[in-house]
């Protein structure tokens, strides 16, 4: 199973605030069957400092966390970007 929305990034959003809770996350979508999520941090006016080069430093945190805690769950680059946002963001940014 493929979770195609998932704040799963700590710290970052409403999602889990610790890097702890974001690997219980990881590990609840495992047992649930998942085997891919896509990392989706709000980018919206409510949350101004959610960048691209935060989404991809989270990703790769949690890639390197779920590596040593031996958790086999795929962790893709996504964002949920609001759309009073997205209009203002440079091409490079989206």
């Amino acid at each position: 199973m493929i979770d195609l929305h998932c704040h799963v990034l700590p710290g970052v959003d409403d999602g889990p605030q610790t890097l702890d809770e974001t690997l219980e996350l990881c590990r609840a979508a495992v047992g649930a069957g998942t085997t891919t999520v896509v990392a989706t941090p709000h980018v919206s006016w409510d949350w101004p400092g959610v960048t691209s080069h935060i989404v991809r430093e989270g990703v790769e945190r949690v890639r390197a966390a779920l590596l040593e805690n031996a958790i086999d769950l795929e962790v893709l680059t996504g964002a949920e970007i609001a759309m009073t946002r997205a209009g203002d963001l440079p091409d490079e940014e989206l």
